[in-house]
């Protein structure tokens, strides 16, 4: 991207909305699914919480999915927060910005990409470090890595219907939802839907009476 048409965009954050019809990132996809590494999140909801904080949650809108995320330094101060789609909160001024629109990188510092959500991936491709309460959960191509006095790795997995809540007294993983094992990214995938279906009709159905 032109250094010019850079700067427009870090000076009015706005102009990201303006740009694409349905926000800061048009994610052309029709099921509510996201790799974070080599781990499959299927559902809506939150899928990254940290101290009660969500920090990464999928939605479906009214034709694509929608992404919400915040992102905090390591000293916890608010960096930027985008609400489905549309970046709603922090100064652009400090972040070199690469987007398009299927594509967003922000990176804090020079040469640190703090994230990158590439929708040109079906399903949509996020990497990067997220940082709570001194807390981190930081994902690259490999893995999702949960970092405490004893670091979590997640890898060749699905989160289904639910995802990673960290806090000061335990770690949950799937809350409310399922995990599926398997190795081959698209057949993990196909399995994944299949439990969210299953997931969300249990959910709708009442309980039985006692």
């Amino acid at each position: 991207m032109p250094i010019d048409e850079q700067r427009e965009l870090k000076s009015a954050p706005h102009n990201m909305k303006r740009r694409h019809a349905q926000g800061l990132l048009e994610v052309k996809q029709d099921y509510c699914a996201a790799e974070l590494g080599s781990v499959t999140v299927v559902g809506e909801g939150s899928f990254l919480r940290i101290d009660g904080t969500d920090i990464l949650s999928l939605y479906m809108g009214p034709r694509n999915l929608e992404i919400s995320l915040k992102l905090f330094s390591e000293t916890n101060e608010m960096l930027a927060e985008i609400d489905r789609n549309e970046w709603v909160s922090g100064d652009p001024m400090p972040w070199d910005v690469e987007a398009d629109w299927q594509k967003l990188i922000l990176r804090e510092k020079a040469r640190k990409i703090s994230i990158s959500l590439d929708a040109k991936q079906k399903p949509l491709k996020i990497e990067g470090e997220f940082w709570y309460s001194n807390r981190k959960i930081s994902v690259n191509k490999d893995r999702l890595l949960i970092h405490g006095n004893n670091t979590v790795g997640l890898t060749n997995l699905a989160l289904v219907g639910g995802g990673v809540d960290l806090n000061t007294e335990r770690l949950v993983i799937s809350s409310g939802g399922a995990i599926v094992s398997w190795h081959n990214p698209r057949e993990r995938l196909w399995k994944a839907h299949d439990a969210w279906k299953r997931i969300k009709k249990e959910r709708r159905e009442p309980p039985p009476n006692p």
